[in-house]
């Protein structure tokens, strides 16, 4: 493996890893898209998932600035 894809590797593979938490918000879409579910999001739940949104669109958006995307 050359040198430039360990570090495409490494790279993405950080990445990931600071957004892993965004998995949280597929409930929440799902929850709160169709009527009839009988989940309930609480008031904490909703603040936390708003807070994983923002930081994950800084880590997107950081990360395509940095590769020179944006």
């Amino acid at each position: 493996m050359s040198n430039l894809e360990q570090r495409i590797k490494q790279k993405v593979k950080e990445w990931v890893a600071d957004i892993n938490s965004a998995k949280k918000l597929t409930d929440y879409a799902t929850t709160l898209r169709y009527p009839g579910e009988e989940n309930v999001v609480t008031r904490q739940e909703a603040i936390e998932a708003v807070d994983i949104a923002i930081h994950t669109s800084e880590v997107v958006r950081k990360a395509l600035v940095i590769d020179g995307l944006i």
